[in-house]
């Protein structure tokens, strides 16, 4: 997938508490968005200066299927859905028929690249979804129903929970459960390097104003200290299969970094 790439620099030292993640509060939009994937990003670099700093992070085990564009820039949606259904296979294996999502050795799992079988479910949800129906992409509403139709077309029950936009601890409480979390977010910006060394931390990022749907696995907090021992800054992040080509699995930046629309906690039985 191609990307243009503006570089932008934002230097400082982070002086004074920042606990919050930054996301939005809750909203209702008054027409329903179309997420439709990538275009533009932007760099920016940003440095934390402290005199300590605590990570907490969790990983569903094996992560998540790393699914990309097949349908182009307008996929998001049908992509995210067949992430979750390649992970859901492995519980309940009528959803990609006579076929398996993934290996194990002893006690790793590890997916299968994208292949004709997910390429088939991909498609299926772009019609079952209503994909590119009225412009660019797929509603929120379109996605629900493309997932609840093709769970039931497979013997199986979609069970979703909107959690609005700005329940990080039910997010964290439902990956910890290993239940995936799709995110719709209004923009996002992705974690490309995180530099550390003498007490400074270089957070580099990737920014899209596209609408986007990615699927949550895991977390990540770092909480920075000063001398007096005192919380002067956290990050968070979450862990998701962006569903594009250069980024796979990677950390997606809250603290207002992303515009998050909403957080949907995701079973499949």
């Amino acid at each position: 997938m191609r990307k243009k790439t503006i570089v932008a620099l934002v230097m400082g030292t982070v002086l004074v508490a920042n606990m919050f993640l930054g996301m939005k509060t809750e909203k209702v939009l008054a027409a329903e968005t179309n997420f439709c994937g990538a275009g533009e990003f932007i760099s920016t670099s940003e440095t934390l200066s402290y005199a300590r700093k605590e990570t907490s992070e969790y990983s569903i085990k094996g992560d998540l299927p790393n699914y990309t564009a097949s349908l182009g820039n307008t996929a998001c949606a049908n992509i995210a859905g067949a992430v979750l259904i390649g992970y859901y296979d492995r519980f309940n294996e009528n959803l990609i028929p006579n076929y398996k999502t993934y290996n194990k050795v002893g006690t790793l799992i590890k997916y299968k690249l994208f292949g004709a079988e997910v390429s088939a479910v991909m498609s299926e949800l772009y019609s079952l979804m209503g994909t590119d129906s009225n412009k660019g992409g797929t509603t929120f509403s379109g996605f629900q129903k493309g997932m609840k139709s093709y769970a039931e077309a497979h013997s199986s029950s979609y069970i979703s929970e909107d959690i609005g936009n700005s329940n990080f601890e039910k997010v964290k409480s439902s990956v910890t459960s290993d239940v995936p979390v799709a995110v719709f977010l209004l923009s996002y910006a992705f974690l490309t390097n995180l530099n550390t060394s003498n007490n400074l931390d270089v957070v580099k990022s990737v920014k899209s104003t596209e609408a986007h749907v990615v699927i949550a696995c895991g977390y990540k907090i770092d909480t920075y200290y000063g001398v007096n021992g005192d919380v002067i800054a956290q990050r968070c992040y979450l862990k998701v299969a962006s569903g594009l080509d250069d980024y796979g699995i990677i950390y997606l930046c809250l603290d207002g970094k992303s515009d998050v629309d909403r957080f949907v906690t995701v079973k499949l039985s």
